[in-house]
């Protein structure tokens, strides 16, 4: 698989790290649109909600500073 993946100068990666792009703009659109403070961050095609007014969530001590645990936990849970 790795070696497929890594065709044509990593063409398969570069795809799922797009498509990963593609999910987390809509996703994030999503929110915004029905007025969730949810934010979606991603590298390559892993993504990550979280539930927070700041745009971006660089460390751990904005995480555990400025998320809405508690959303997050109901969110995840289901």
């Amino acid at each position: 698989m790795l070696e497929e993946m890594s065709r044509d100068n990593f063409a398969g990666f570069k795809k799922i790290s797009e498509i990963g792009d593609q999910i987390t703009k809509r996703l994030n659109q999503a929110a915004a649109d029905t007025g969730q403070n949810m934010r979606v961050q991603n590298v390559g095609s892993m993504f990550h909600p979280v539930f927070t007014d700041l745009d971006d969530i660089t460390n751990y001590r904005d995480f555990c500073q400025t998320v809405n645990l508690a959303k997050y936990a109901d969110f995840s849970q289901k």
